[in-house]
């Protein structure tokens, strides 16, 4: 990446922002940085990826405001009609949700989006790859999200069915497990509250969690993530450190731990993941405070999916309240 920023902390910082994001592999963008104003400039083959680029440098601290300068290679002017044929491709090609299942109308370069979806993961991922399409010139999010009652009894049929046909091949296959048996059973159904102000991180972990069979809720800030583990009581926590401010996950982890109002959450595991690659420990290393701080896991972005839902398993099964 090109670099002309006086102030090498920052620039550093916003490099890295912009290097960890995985939509911004391979493209060049210039930086500049004064007075908290950062300036992003070059080309860039998609929309997504300059708006990648300015939610990333958003995120570095000391950054007030991002003029993005960036040029995209998009195609501006396209017919409804054809704008139309290249969302039924998209749709037909995507395999985020069943056939039929969506719907879309096009008006004006607008496409909006109805039907209904499994997961939020696929309703964002949808939209996303609308909004990508050439031509199109902003989208309207109308697809539902099933409730979690509805995707458990489907589910539950289509696990059915399979254990069905499996016995009229081979009676012996009566072994298979069927749902909510042994580990399974274990973590089914379990609660995880994501606390994360990186939309695309939250909605890229959801449906890897959801896999699994947790239900996950979401929270952008330490504010909103403390009133849902009061609401949901949740069976462990993803927690972010940098959101409203750069220790903000660092003080939710203290007050989940020692304040008295949320005494009965203290046995709530807590797996910090975030871009700072220092441990606590490593950060803050004679700090008299950082038992106060310490997470039960530290991970950092991006994260290795496999020891992350292995330490996540592992806490919800063996959780004590207090």
């Amino acid at each position: 990446m090109i670099t002309k920023d006086p102030d090498l902390n920052q620039h550093l910082q916003v490099l890295s922002h912009l290097r960890a994001d995985p939509a911004l592999s391979g493209v060049e963008i210039g930086i500049a940085f004064e007075d908290g104003v950062v300036t992003l400039y070059g080309r860039v083959g998609t929309r997504e990826q300059k708006l990648a680029a300015e939610r990333a440098a958003l995120r570095v601290p000391g950054v007030l405001v991002v003029a993005v300068e960036i040029v995209d290679d998009m195609p501006r002017w396209r017919g409804d009609t054809e704008i139309a044929h290249a969302v039924a491709e998209y749709l037909r090609g995507e395999h985020l949700a069943p056939p039929d299942a969506v719907r879309a109308s096009v008006e004006r370069a607008r496409v909006t989006l109805s039907g209904a979806v499994d997961l939020f993961h696929q309703r964002d991922a949808l939209e996303r790859g609308v909004r990508d399409l050439a031509g199109v010139g902003g989208v309207v999010n109308l697809l539902r999200v099933r409730p979690p009652e509805a995707q458990a009894d489907i589910h539950t049929k289509v696990h059915s069915a399979v254990i069905r046909e499996m016995e009229s091949l081979d009676p012996e296959s009566l072994a298979l497990r069927r749902p909510g048996e042994t580990e399974s059973k274990m973590i089914r159904d379990k609660k995880i509250l994501i606390i994360d102000d990186d939309d695309d991180f939250r909605a890229s972990l959801r449906p890897v969690l959801e896999g699994e069979g947790y239900l996950v809720f979401e929270g952008k800030s330490g504010h909103e993530g403390l009133a849902l583990l009061v609401e949901q009581n949740p069976d462990a926590i993803v927690l972010d450190i940098m959101m409203e401010t750069n220790e903000e996950g660092y003080g939710v982890n203290q007050a989940i731990k020692f304040k008295d109002e949320y005494k009965q959450y203290r046995g709530t595991p807590i797996v910090m993941v975030s871009s700072i690659q220092e441990t606590p420990d490593d950060r803050f290393p004679r700090a008299v405070e950082v038992d106060m701080i310490r997470p039960d896991a530290y991970f950092t972005k991006p994260v290795d999916l496999d020891r992350f839902l292995d330490a996540v398993r592992r806490m919800v099964t063996r959780k004590v309240r207090t």
